[in-house]
């Protein structure tokens, strides 16, 4: 079996993989906090229809 050794092609890939993964990951925090902000609004709605 052949090795194949790791270029710096291959590790600036890894990197850019990477730093779009983290990209994504924040995207879906952002997205995360802004449902919770429209949940917390609408049970405030909520409540004061109910209240």
């Amino acid at each position: 079996m052949d090795e194949r050794k790791i270029t710096i092609g291959d590790i600036d890939l890894m990197i850019a993989e990477i730093e779009e993964g983290w990209r994504e990951l924040s995207m879906i925090s952002r997205s995360c906090r802004d449902i919770r902000e429209d949940l917390v609004r609408l049970t405030q709605v909520l409540d004061e229809i109910i209240y």
